[in-house]
């Protein structure tokens, strides 16, 4: 953060510990709390790594985008939710 990229074996690091203790204490919280903020501070070093840049497009795929996007959300919940009918 703040320009400073850890080596990814540094971030690594708590997800092997709290593997570790997974298996080798009788209490398994810690070790669970070490492999989620190791599992957590690689998915954000991997998020502020990118660099997104928007080009400019027309409004008709803009709505074209958005449109697709949007039937696969409706077909997904109407997936989900539709029970089992003969």
């Amino acid at each position: 953060m703040g320009g400073y990229n850890p080596p990814f074996g540094l971030l690594l690091l708590p997800v092997i510990i709290g593997i570790i203790m997974l298996f080798a204490m009788d209490n398994q919280v810690f070790g669970w709390i070490l492999i989620v903020f190791g599992i957590g501070s690689i998915l954000l070093g991997l998020l502020m790594g990118f660099d997104i840049r928007f080009r400019p497009t027309t409004l008709y795929v803009v709505i074209l985008m958005f449109g697709c996007v949007a039937i696969g959300v409706g077909l997904m919940i109407r997936g989900v939710t539709q029970s089992n009918k003969k």
